[in-house]
């Protein structure tokens, strides 16, 4: 049962993260001009239409190696 508690501690945190990430995400993202706003809504949807999340995660990890 305690494996059980600590995998289910595990899979919240998680999820909390990545809540509290998509937070930030969309805070960053609302304070976008209208014209970045499509220009970010249109790749956005490229991507996760190609790759899904893991293709997001590879572009918005290659992002911050260059400083963008």
């Amino acid at each position: 049962m305690n494996g059980q508690t600590q995998e289910m501690r595990e899979y919240i945190k998680f999820w909390t993260k990545f809540s509290q990430k998509a937070e930030e995400i969309l805070h960053e993202y609302n304070n976008l001009s209208d014209e970045n706003k499509k220009k970010a809504s249109t790749e956005a949807q490229q991507i996760f239409m190609a790759q899904g999340i893991a293709g997001v995660m590879e572009f918005t990890r290659n992002m911050a190696l260059k400083n963008i």
